[in-house]
């Protein structure tokens, strides 16, 4: 650990600095001599401080570092407008889940792995909408999402779905990045599912007037029909023909969504990002027309109505 420091110290430490970095401009060099001018501060029997015995930081890893950063880049926001970042996806869903069992296929060898399946929406910025895939604060975009081809041919499951999600993502000027929703099903072999994760309940929040971003979930949907939505942590078994739905976090906006520009509303809508109801009722921009004839457009007369004249 830097200096010394256990595991959690250096992870709210690593955390701290990383949010106040991406949020200052880029040509403040990352080096040491930039590094020395961040003092994180750290008091004693704090969840993010410096845990004594016989307190484990043995899972002060991504979950802690998950808040430390968002919080961090969303506080700077309060400096005004064009400083900070919205807060970003902190669900671990179980599309990052720890999978184990047997391989009906290679003898009933055992295995176990971490996919990485999920893909989590990044954080709105003052000038630019959040990243699709962004992973989680930590990751900061920089992970590989697993190949699906290539988890089929480890282990014994289908992924039947992986998609963006409509109206997933804080609106705002700029939105955050969109939530993923990824589906996979047990084939014959039965998959036990392990997953700790955030944001079902509290989400990633807007800044300057953005708005929140939608709750993850993750849900067992059982061959009989049944469904299960599970807590924030769990061990379940996929029976044969079981399937798991993880569904993460979109991440906040940034800015009051009605001075959003109606282009790139509608590019929006037409991407699947947004729908024509969030669009009028969000940010006050009226389309017409439909996705499937190329045929939609603003409606500049209403859109104008919406937003009060602005």
């Amino acid at each position: 650990m830097p200096n010394g420091l256990n595991l959690t110290q250096a992870t709210a430490t690593m955390a701290a600095a990383q949010a106040v970095f991406c949020t200052l401009p880029a040509d403040i060099q990352h080096n040491a001599g930039s590094f020395r001018h961040v003092h994180v501060k750290l008091r004693e029997g704090c969840v993010v401080g410096i845990p004594l015995f016989p307190h484990s930081c043995s899972v002060a890893t991504t979950n802690m570092g998950d808040m430390v950063i968002n919080l961090t880049q969303s506080v700077l926001a309060e400096l005004g407008d064009g400083y900070g970042l919205a807060m970003t996806n902190f669900c671990n869903s179980a599309g990052a889940g720890v999978i184990s069992g047997r391989d009906h296929r290679k003898g009933d060898a055992a295995y176990v792995n971490q996919i990485f399946l999920m893909g989590g929406g990044g954080p709105a910025t003052p000038t630019h909408d959040g990243m699709s895939y962004y992973m989680t604060p930590p990751a900061l975009s920089l992970l590989y999402r697993d190949s699906v081809e290539i988890d089929e041919q480890r282990t014994p499951f289908l992924v039947r779905e992986m998609r963006l999600l409509i109206d997933s993502a804080g609106a705002g000027r700029t939105r955050g990045g969109p939530a993923t929703s990824v589906t996979y099903a047990a084939r014959k072999s039965p998959v036990t599912v392990i997953d700790i994760c955030n944001g079902t309940q509290n989400v990633p929040r807007g800044v300057r007037g953005g708005h929140d971003s939608k709750p993850a979930s993750n849900t067992v949907l059982r061959a009989d029909g049944g469904v299960e939505v599970l807590p924030t942590f769990f061990v379940v078994e996929l029976t044969a023909g079981d399937a798991m739905r993880a569904i993460d976090n979109g991440g906040g906006g940034y800015g009051d969504p009605r001075l959003r520009p109606p282009a790139k509303v509608l590019h929006d809508v037409r991407e699947g990002l947004v729908s024509v109801e969030a669009a009028r009722d969000v940010y006050g921009v009226a389309v017409t027309g439909s996705v499937e004839d190329d045929t939609l457009a603003v409606d500049e007369v209403a859109t104008a109505s919406l937003r009060g004249g602005r």
